[in-house]
């Protein structure tokens, strides 16, 4: 027999029999290897899963110290996280943070023992930290539709985290409710711009050319006094260029016996002539159904 092995073995090149041994011992390496791991994870499985005490909730589970998962199928993962009875199949993930809804998640940490970082809105989103107020909310949803994202304690009247849009942001008390929209290099000419409907539609800017306004429509301002510059006057205001082209302002007053006719308390009109536009040849100005108006 042990001629034969020894045959076998002397027919062998020596680089294939190196390779054979090589790959042996990886085998086993990788085995060992794997039975060390296994061996740690169950140990350390048992010595930080429900370090302090079993979870009460069926189907519960807890990771970490100072904690309770009370709700049937909740997880609470921290120190001081807890899910109550009523929070079934909620998530608590930080530091003194409670889920006290279904289905309810709490991701942060609280300010203290008797301030904690509470979700108690049904199947919602809630990521805070060192505040007993989140800074992200994302609210519920019905059946195949998105909801809404609060950023900052979007309360509504009755106290409770309700955003009242896609995106609410509500500042704290003291702080200005600002979004600021950054280019990557803004005295390079990038621009930031804020799209309104479509991308035909919005607010764009850049350092070189300033505030650029976009539509394909019109530009309406319904309320309010119109104001150019900041030494412009408050109500309505006309403003007027010299023959070079320097801009004046200047104050509209009606000439007495005024040509002008009065409608109800605010509105004044021509009951009859033409109206010029840049040009001395005076056409004529038609008004049709819609309300739009036409020139020819």
């Amino acid at each position: 027999m042990y001629g034969v092995y020894s045959s076998k073995i002397k027919s062998l090149k020596p680089e294939k029999l190196l390779k054979q041994i090589t790959i042996k011992q990886m085998k086993k390496l990788i085995l060992i290897a794997v039975l060390i791991l296994s061996q740690a994870a169950f140990l350390v499985g048992q010595t930080c899963v429900v370090c302090d005490q079993a979870p009460l909730g069926f189907g519960a589970s807890i990771i970490g110290n100072a904690s309770t998962a009370d709700g049937m199928g909740s997880i609470a993962i921290g120190t001081n996280a807890h899910t109550l009875s009523n929070a079934t199949s909620s998530i608590a993930i930080g530091t003194m943070v409670k889920t006290i809804a279904g289905k309810s998640i709490v991701i942060g940490c609280g300010s203290g023992l008797t301030t904690m970082l509470t979700n108690s809105i049904q199947e919602s989103l809630m990521i805070g930290f060192n505040s007993s107020k989140p800074t992200v909310f994302v609210s519920r949803s019905d059946y195949e539709m998105t909801g809404r994202v609060g950023i900052g304690n979007v309360i509504d009247q009755f106290g409770v985290l309700n955003p009242q849009a896609k995106l609410h942001l509500r500042a704290d008390e003291g702080e200005e409710a600002a979004v600021f929209i950054q280019p990557f290099n803004w005295s390079r000419g990038d621009y930031a711009s804020l799209a309104l409907g479509n991308q035909l539609h919005g607010i764009s800017a850049n350092e070189r050319y300033g505030l650029f306004f976009k539509t394909q429509s019109f530009y309406n301002f319904n309320e309010g006094f119109l104001k150019y510059g900041m030494d412009a006057r408050e109500g309505s205001v006309l403003l007027c260029a010299d023959s070079e082209g320097t801009a004046v302002w200047a104050q509209l007053e009606l000439p007495a016996p005024s040509p002008w006719l009065t409608s109800g308390t605010s509105d004044i009109y021509f009951s009859a002539g033409k109206v010029g536009i840049g040009t001395h040849q005076y056409l004529w100005l038609r008004t049709g159904r819609s309300g739009k108006n036409s020139c020819r």
